[in-house]
């Protein structure tokens, strides 16, 4: 079993799904095992988000998966591989820098990990950084709906979480290929030990680890505010009042809204110069 997102990075936090890849050692064409791994997977998402009186544990999310919802829940490790090497898509290499195995056995887990090092890694191409800002763009316009001036998203809107992640998992790509230590899982895993490159100018990499840490601290008062995985604060000084003196250093209204716009304007440059360079 293998982990992406934030489970994969070390960095869940409140109301956080767990993002799980299943691969299995075995016959693609034995039917009889491959459908007892499908329901063991369906019995470990049922275990894990089934609601109880107590509530439910986790929410499982298994699109990560090859072929995503179309493609089966558990999948033999020789179509895996062939997946990677055929048909994976750049978005995939993306994703699977946060690759982490979490159970299972450790021989199949490190030929996987294998397999998915050597896809991550591999040749390089200025499609990968156009790729990336396309997609951000898209994110920012259909899914952070900032445009009304009511609301900013802390995750996909204008300088915040997606864009460091997204100029960090392409940094990954292009400088992972040669240098080991940039093949680590997660922004703050990265951020806390960034290696020298020349794609950041100086003081970038401070810069963006204040600044995840600051819209992840934010993020999470916030779930635990709202009690839901929303990530979208109000642009009225007034109403930020309450979540503003829950930070861990308390400010008002006025002056989280101030020090949000600073920061996502700081990172929204970083990330734009960072993209131009690995362009």
């Amino acid at each position: 079993m293998f982990a992406l997102g934030k489970l994969g990075s070390r960095e869940l936090t409140v109301h956080s799904d767990l993002d799980l890849v299943f691969v299995y050692d075995g016959d693609p064409a034995d039917a009889r095992r491959f459908e007892r791994h499908q329901k063991f997977v369906r019995t470990v998402q049922d275990l894990l988000s089934k609601t109880t009186a107590a509530g439910s544990a986790y929410k499982i999310d298994t699109r990560l998966r090859p072929e995503g919802r179309m493609g089966a829940l558990a999948i033999p490790l020789l179509a895996f591989e062939r997946y990677l090497r055929e048909r994976a898509e750049i978005w995939e290499r993306m994703a699977w820098t946060r690759c982490r195995a979490v159970c299972g056995d450790v021989a199949l887990a490190e030929r996987v990990q294998r397999a998915v090092d050597e896809f991550v890694y591999g040749p390089w191409s200025d499609e990968i950084p156009a790729f990336a800002r396309h997609v951000r763009k898209r994110i920012e316009r259909e899914l952070a709906r900032e445009a009304g001036g009511g609301r900013l998203d802390l995750k996909r809107g204008h300088g915040g979480l997606v864009d460091i992640d997204f100029l960090l998992q392409v940094l990954q790509i292009r400088e992972g290929r040669e240098r080991e230590e940039f093949r680590v899982a997660g922004a703050r895993r990265l951020l806390a030990a960034l290696p020298d490159t020349s794609f950041l100018a100086t003081g970038d990499g401070d810069a963006l680890r204040d600044a995840y840490g600051f819209l992840r601290n934010l993020e999470t008062v916030l779930r635990i505010d709202s009690d839901t995985d929303g990530g979208a604060i109000a642009t009225d000084p007034a109403t930020l009042e309450p979540l503003a003196r829950r930070l861990a250093a308390p400010l008002s209204g006025t002056e989280l809204l101030e020090r949000y716009r600073a920061t996502t304007a700081q990172v929204r440059a970083i990330y734009e110069a960072g993209m131009d360079r690995l362009q």
